[in-house]
């Protein structure tokens, strides 16, 4: 929802949303991804992709 996508008819219901609350979700959304970079950095892991010819 904060990336501006359709959820599944499941997700929103289990969200408290009010009108105007953008902002919030995509304040949420952004430290969850802060949470994610950090998290990688603290503990890379192995990558599986290989350059190509």
């Amino acid at each position: 929802m904060a990336g501006g996508a359709t959820p599944p008819p499941a997700v929103p219901d289990k969200i408290a949303f009010l009108g105007g609350q953008v902002l919030t979700h995509r304040l949420f959304a952004a430290m969850y991804e802060l949470l994610a970079d950090h998290h990688h950095e603290a503990n890379p892991c192995p990558s599986v992709l290989v350059d190509l010819p």
